[in-house]
């Protein structure tokens, strides 16, 4: 259904960290993403109409799909990728917020 959980990742420092293919980075990702939810949550972006507690909700939703590949996770994609679309993009060099890595993970899904 997804095949491009199964493609290798094109991002070097991601398969340096040891993730192999695109599921192995997304579950690395929302792992590191629930542990800084859980013990600091970031500030949600001005102009994203989201909370912590949504894009928590919505990890656990990313990781069913990876790994359970519904017959619906597009539809669960779209839904998803529409909430984070706004995320601001990294500025001067800074890493990429948890908001904005989620939206360009939902991007390359779909």
């Amino acid at each position: 259904h997804y095949p491009l959980c199964d493609e290798p990742v094109p991002d070097p420092a991601a398969a340096e960290a040891g993730a192999g293919t695109r599921s192995e980075a997304i579950l690395a990702f929302i792992a590191e993403a629930m542990d800084q939810l859980l013990v600091d949550p970031p500030p949600v972006p001005a102009g994203l109409p989201l909370t912590a507690a949504q894009l928590l909700e919505d990890l656990e939703t990313l990781e069913w799909i990876v790994v359970g590949r519904p017959s619906h996770g597009a539809r669960l994609l779209q839904e998803r990728s529409a909430r984070y679309a706004a995320a601001p993009g990294p500025v001067d060099g800074a890493r990429p917020s948890i908001w904005y890595q989620m939206c360009a993970h939902l991007s390359a899904l779909l």
